[in-house]
């Protein structure tokens, strides 16, 4: 299941538009449910990065396809659980053709969309369950509100069978800047904050990743990067260096959580950064905007311009 949600039928500058999916496909295969990606004024943000610019690495075919990043969960802007990948989704299809993953067809493991909602005037609201395509996962139900002009919304509701890392990438066109990190305590709750944002010539994005139940998390800037011998080409020659960085929020042990991820599209040369006001997370556009409510029990969004509430 493919879900995309746009601003604007403009191809070449819509001022926002939201790709999402849930399940794997044949063929393609990437451990990639769940997926989110953001455009902003015709340029990518918040990416997937596809395979290498060359050919298909070495062992592309095989299992061994899960050692290069571009095909790992981590690769994907999606929730990781103890450093490990997903599950397998390959069934051998004896109908098709013989040999190791030749007649593969991705049957099982798989995320499906829970609701959708979409509308021309304010923008989408879609949530997906990717429970099945891990080990060791109670619940993963990720839930996305694209609000127009350019402000995304992605909840991720994680339940583990046991406590271990859980880290949150957001895979990034450029380097991101770092732009603020603390933690936020309410009345009853407290929550860890930190913000990163990106600067094009056109547009900028403005980002703020927020665990909601308390439990304290790091981040950082990082990079992925191919590791011998998992760096070759399927003809044994040297793969291409590539420039991917991410944001990753890290949390060392839990066995749940709420991780909130706020974004803001902007066009122009100047990112303005999420804001708090009254215990309210506010995101401008222009002259829109957008505030979260949010704890560790409820997330509502509220714009003003659409005159639309949204209980996440």
């Amino acid at each position: 299941a493919l879900i995309s949600s746009r601003s604007s039928w403009d191809p070449d500058a819509a001022a926002s538009v939201v790709g999402s999916k849930a399940r794997r496909e044949d063929n393609h295969e990437h451990n990639d449910p769940g997926q989110v990606v953001i455009d902003g004024e015709g340029l990518p943000l918040i990416v997937d990065w596809g395979t290498p610019t060359t050919t298909y690495p070495a062992g592309f075919f095989t299992l061994d396809r899960f050692r290069y990043f571009e095909a790992q969960a981590y690769g994907h802007n999606i929730p990781v659980f103890g450093g490990r990948d997903m599950r397998s989704c390959y069934v051998l299809h004896p109908d098709y053709t013989e040999g190791p993953l030749h007649g593969k067809r991705a049957l099982c493991a798989q995320g499906h969309v829970v609701e959708s909602s979409f509308d021309d005037h304010w923008g989408g609201l879609w949530r997906v369950d990717t429970t099945e395509a891990w080990d060791g996962v109670k619940q993963c139900l990720r839930t996305v509100l694209h609000v127009f002009p350019g402000f995304v919304v992605v909840l991720d509701d994680i339940e583990l069978d046991k406590p271990e890392s859980i880290s949150l990438r957001w895979n990034t066109a450029a380097t991101p800047t770092r732009t603020g990190s603390g933690t936020q305590s309410g009345k009853d709750h407290v929550v860890d904050q930190h913000d990163f944002a990106l600067q094009f010539k056109p547009v900028g994005l403005s980002a703020r990743v927020l665990s909601l139940d308390g439990i304290a998390a790091t981040s950082r800037i990082g990079r992925h990067g191919y590791q011998a011998p998992w760096n070759l080409d399927q003809f044994g020659g040297v793969l291409p260096d590539r420039d991917c960085p991410f944001f990753e929020t890290l949390i060392q042990s839990s066995r749940q959580c709420r991780l909130l991820s706020l974004f803001a599209v902007q066009p122009g040369s100047k990112t303005r950064s999420w804001t708090e006001r009254e215990r309210r997370h506010v995101g401008v556009i222009g002259d829109q905007e957008l505030e979260v409510v949010a704890s560790e029990s409820s997330v509502v969004v509220r714009s003003s311009s659409h005159r639309r509430d949204w209980a996440l």
